[in-house]
């Protein structure tokens, strides 16, 4: 049940908020996304599409985190025309070419709202 909650709030637009912000979810954002747009009948597909990603990044990086395949579920909602190697790929590059003042590690990256405009920008996603 974790995972999926995840998986909504990445598609929601909160992939750097996923795997830390529980408390969030479940009170400031529970109606948005177990309520007013829940439809069951896609679950199933979003589930399978989180494994079908995490397979397809185990291709390139078999060290893949959880975290990498929720913003990938993200950008690949808010993009068309890309197929899920080029954003992971694309995703890759600029994961290294975002740099911070403490030099932080792709982990902390990844949790960063400026990481994510960053993404947003480079994928052109409004």
């Amino acid at each position: 049940m974790e995972k999926l909650w995840k998986i909504l709030f990445s598609l929601y637009g909160f992939p750097q908020k996923a795997s830390n912000q529980k408390k969030a979810i479940f009170e400031k954002y529970y109606n948005s996304l177990f309520v007013d747009n829940f439809h069951i009948d896609k679950i199933e597909e979003k589930i399978l599409n989180y494994f079908y990603i995490k397979n397809e990044y185990i291709k390139i990086d078999s060290k893949v985190s959880e975290q990498k395949i929720l913003y990938i579920l993200y950008i690949e909602k808010n993009t068309e025309g890309i197929n899920i190697i080029d954003i992971i790929e694309c995703f890759e590059k600029i994961i290294k070419n975002f740099t911070t003042e403490n030099d932080l590690s792709d982990a902390r990256k990844l949790i960063k709202n400026d990481f994510k405009d960053f993404t947003d920008k480079e994928f052109s996603i409004t």
